[in-house]
This record gives structure tokens, sequence and C-alpha cells, in this order.
């Protein structure tokens, strides 16, 4: 039998501390939470981890050091290591390869685990195979917590409610659009991304990013009819949004977004928010262009991009000559890199009178606003208590949306901007 989490030696374990992203989590931990946490950085190398604990005490000599915590992926040494702490941090990726071990032992040893996915096939599976069993157990179990699909989810979630508040009617169509953004990708991110074709065909993929993929109910039909212009440039206009395409993070956060709609409309201690998304929630994941023509160029690049990952020799290639896992960009380089999210909900008016805009923006490395939004997370379930709704929904798979207001607030309090307001026709 597993101690209870009072019983735990830390609340806090990072599993994947010595690369790019988990490099950035010590640090955001470091300067920023509590003294008196209690947590420490794990991985497979004694002398990696060593090193970064060094680098720790000469940046922050005010701080407590981490605890060092040497396992392997296998599962006696990854349920020994889960046991120690109330939540895992995992940013050891691809997940599609590393993933499922350490989500086992988590699911089964009722610890509370986040990562950063943004491989939705995995994902989709891992719903099927733990869900259960970490309902079983009580641990809260969240993928995708990082800034390729947070901004998507809390938007659609504060949103929703935001409109619930202003009018009675249901939601008609929930839009989110990547609106600028300035930060490079990472080499973890870069070998995601090719590897994702390599563990799944392409049937696989297409199927996993079906809005109803990981929902645990039926997802209602879109009611939005694009135009014939659009079905053929991939061009909107939306008022309030300005020019859109689609986004190449649909496949990810569309059916995300779905599965909390879903968690919260079958949640009887959340009906108010249930409610607040409606059982004929629609939402669209779009990204910013300057313009129609550039927005049509955008897309065709995207499409033809995609066409080529599905080439083996393509992927090969691209392998070779990206940035390498464990590298991403510098502090220097990074200094002014941002990421900025608007998102607009409609209410099923007729007049389409009722709508609330929102914003999501972060001055930060994309990184670190995924360490930032990972760490905070985890403070949500250790601070939170029933205030949480993952925590009072007993646990399971589950999404960032679950983690509710209080996750929101801390957001806001560690300097990412997640606002809404009424409009107006």
């Amino acid at each position: 039998m597993s101690p209870s989490h009072s019983q735990r030696h830390y609340d806090i374990i990072l599993l994947g501390a010595t690369g790019y992203t988990g490099k950035l989590v010590c640090e955001y931990i470091s300067r920023a939470l509590p003294t008196n946490l209690r947590w420490a950085i794990a991985g497979r190398s004694q002398q990696k981890l060593d090193n970064v604990a060094t680098d720790l005490r000469k940046r922050y000599p005010d701080r407590n050091e981490p605890g060092v915590e040497v396992a392997q992926l296998k599962v006696n040494e990854l349920e020994s290591l889960v046991e120690k702490t109330k939540v895992l941090l995992n940013t050891v990726g691809p997940y599609a390869i590393h993933g499922e071990p350490v989500v086992a032992a988590c699911a089964r040893k009722g610890t509370h685990y986040l990562d950063v996915t943004g491989e939705a096939p995995w994902v989709r599976d891992m719903i099927g195979k733990y869900d259960s069993v970490a309902r079983s157990t009580g641990a809260v179990i969240i993928s995708q917590i990082g800034i390729e699909s947070v901004p998507s989810d809390i938007l659609a979630y504060v949103m929703v409610n935001r409109l619930h508040d202003k009018t009675p009617r249901p939601v008609k169509e929930v839009m989110v659009s990547l609106h600028s953004i300035k930060g490079a990708p990472s080499g973890g991110t870069l070998a995601t991304i090719i590897n994702l074709f390599d563990q799944y065909s392409i049937a696989q993929i297409q199927s996993a990013a079906q809005p109803g993929s990981m929902s645990p109910l039926a997802v209602a039909k879109s009611k939005y009819t694009p135009s014939i212009f659009s079905r053929m440039s991939g061009v909107r206009f939306v008022p309030d949004l300005g020019t859109v395409i689609p986004s190449i993070q649909a496949a990810t956060d569309v059916p995300l977004v779905h599965r909390s709609c879903g968690l919260y409309r079958t949640s009887g201690d959340h009906k108010d928010v249930g409610e607040a998304y409606g059982p004929a929630f629609d939402f669209h994941c779009y990204m910013h262009a300057r313009n129609t023509f550039v927005g049509v160029l955008t897309h065709l690049a995207f499409s033809i991009g995609g066409l080529f990952l599905l080439l083996p020799p393509v992927r090969w290639l691209m392998a070779k000559m990206v940035t390498q896992p464990g590298m991403g960009a510098s502090v220097e380089n990074s200094r002014h890199d941002f990421q900025e999210y608007r998102g607009l909900a409609i209410s099923d008016s007729g007049d389409q009178a009722a709508k609330t805009f929102g914003r999501f923006r972060s001055d930060n490395n994309p990184y670190m606003t995924t360490a930032i939004l990972m760490v905070e997370g985890a403070m949500s379930l250790l601070d939170g208590g029933n205030d949480v709704p993952a925590i009072k929904m007993g646990g399971g798979y589950l999404t960032p949306a679950t983690l509710g207001q209080t996750y929101v607030e801390r957001l806001c309090a560690a300097g990412i901007t997640v606002e809404t307001k009424t409009l107006l026709s």
C-alpha cells in the first residue's frame, strides 16, 4: 500500500531536470516558490544531476538545495521514486517513447502527475489505459500543461464562465487564436514532432486530432460552416480577432479543450461550470495572419510542410539538421520573447450580441512560460485543496482547466496575463 501524501518525503520531484525545459523548471522553482518547499530532481545520471544541483546552489545560495534521486525508467525504480512525492513533474520526452512507465507508476501509487507533451495520440492512449486506475487511487494525471495547450484550455474555461455570468444563453462557439509570438523551438520539441510521425500512423494522428477523441461525452456537431473561400484558402475573418488561419496546435488543443468540457459536464460537483460550456460547445483553434494574402501563403506553407513530414527520408534529414534535444535559446537571445493568445466566446443568441473576449500573454521565453505553467499547476494541487476541481473530482486523467480558478489566479500572480471582458454589438 502506498503512503498517504502527508507521509511523503517530498512535495515535488522533477524528472528530467538535466534537459532544456527541466533546467528552466529548476530555475523557476528556485526563485519563485516558498523556501520551505521540499523538492528533488531526478534522472538517470548521478553526475548530470549533481551538476544541476551545484549550479542551483551557486545561483541561489539562500535556497535549500534540492534532493537528488537517481532512477532508471523501469517499473520498480519508478514506483519507488513516485512514492516519495506528492507531485511528479515529468519533462522527459518524447513521451510516446519514455512517458508511459512514469504515468503508470503515478496512477498506481496515487501520485499527482504533470507533463508538457503535445503528442495527442499518446495522451489519448494514456487516458484509455490509466484514467480509471488514477481515479481508483486519487491521482490527478494532467498532460499538456505547457505553452502549446494551456492558453487554449484556460482561455476557453475563463471565457465560457464569464459569458455564462452575463447571459443564460448557451455558448455557440469558442475560438482561441495565437495572436503573436517571439521565440524559437527547442531541440526537444523538434525531436518530438519528428518522432510523432515515426511512432504513429497518419490515420492514428488524424483520429486523435478529432474534437471528441478524448472527451467522455459525445461532441456536438459544429454549427460553423466555412465559406467556399475559407475552405479553399484556410482564411477566416473573425470580428475582434481579425484574419485567422487554422493553427498547427489545433490537433492537440481541440481534443483537450473538448475533454475539459466533457469532464466538467459529467462532474456533479461542478454543474455550474458544465452549464457554462453547454451541450453544444464548439471550439476552434486559429493563428493570426497579418492579412488575407499572408494567411493564404502561411496556410499553404504549413500544409506542404506537413506533407513532407510524412516522408521518412525528410524526417531523417531534419533530425540531423535541427537543434538537438537538450538545447534551446540562451537567456540573452530570448530576452525579448513573448506569446500572446486572444479568444472569443459567442453565445447562441441569434444576433450574437453576447460575446466574451479573452487574452493570455506571457513575456518570457516560451519554455520558461511552460515551466511557470507546469510548476504553478503543481502548486495548485499542493495548496488548493477542494477548491481545485481536479481534487474534488477525485483524480483521474484530467486537464489543465480542471485546476480551475485557483490555477488562473496563481498564473496571474506569476506575471502571466489571463483576462476577459464582455463585448456588445
